[in-house]
């Protein structure tokens, strides 16, 4: 179920990156067609490395606030 999620998730972050991208004028800007490509490629790379960054950061606070003692009997 959790992996359903993130997959679902990852997908939607990739299709709303390339719908996006088809709306974006790249020539408008004056770059030429390479500077274009090399500043999707860094953006996505970005995009790669937050989506796990922001799951890790929320697994953490969850494990903050729902923190739990255990006390062992000897």
């Amino acid at each position: 179920m959790k992996s359903t999620i993130a997959n679902s998730l990852i997908l939607l972050v990739v299709a709303s990156g390339t719908a996006l991208l088809s709306f974006l004028d790249v020539t408008a800007l004056g770059l030429a067609p390479l500077e274009a490509l090399f500043l999707v490629f860094i953006a996505v790379i970005v995009t790669i490395q937050v989506i796990p960054a922001i799951m890790i950061f929320g697994t953490m606070i969850k494990g903050v606030f729902s923190r739990k003692e255990k006390h062992s009997e000897v």
